[in-house]
């Protein structure tokens, strides 16, 4: 039996593990994603734009001002940066499109059973460097001159689609 399984966000490009035993849930088009636990304690990472391309820090004290720039814990997961909310439950992670807040909800538990299942999940998180829907277009030029009375020219052209 795994220790884990993947989950794929197809739609956002990124992927983090979580435990085998946990449901899975999806809702807003795959814009939140719920991983609940037979206690009903539950992850939830939500992905909004982030067309202001700001940091996770900036992005969060721009929402909560009352929020002291020394309550928040700076994140490194793979090559996001990011913040841990003052509560410790809540992670603020940033990429040049989207901010990804991953939260850990007690439910109405009075204490955090997951806080260590909470952290690995969050750890694991790894967004994808092209952004699914992305075009990377490429455009190599060739010239084939030769000593004849007719010059070649020739563009050729390709497209990728990433995700």
């Amino acid at each position: 039996v795994a220790l884990v399984k993947m989950h794929e966000n197809t739609t956002f490009g990124y992927s983090l593990y979580y435990p085998p035993s946990w449901t899975v849930g999806t809702l807003n088009a795959d814009k939140l994603v719920t991983f609940t636990s037979i206690t009903g304690e539950f992850v939830q990472v939500s992905v909004q734009e982030n067309a202001g391309g700001l940091s996770a820090r900036e992005w969060y004290l721009s929402l909560n001002p009352s929020v002291s720039q020394t309550q928040l814990r700076d994140v490194a997961v793979g090559s996001l940066r990011g913040v841990l909310g003052p509560d410790g439950l809540n992670v603020f992670l940033s990429d040049a499109n989207y901010i990804y807040q991953i939260t850990y909800n007690i439910g109405i538990k009075t204490e955090a059973n997951y806080f260590t299942t909470f952290t690995m999940m969050y750890s694991s998180f790894l967004a994808s460097a092209t952004p699914p829907g992305t075009n990377t277009n490429t455009n190599t030029p060739t010239n084939v001159n030769t000593d004849t009375p007719t010059n070649s020219n020739t563009n050729g052209s390709s497209n990728t689609n990433g995700g």
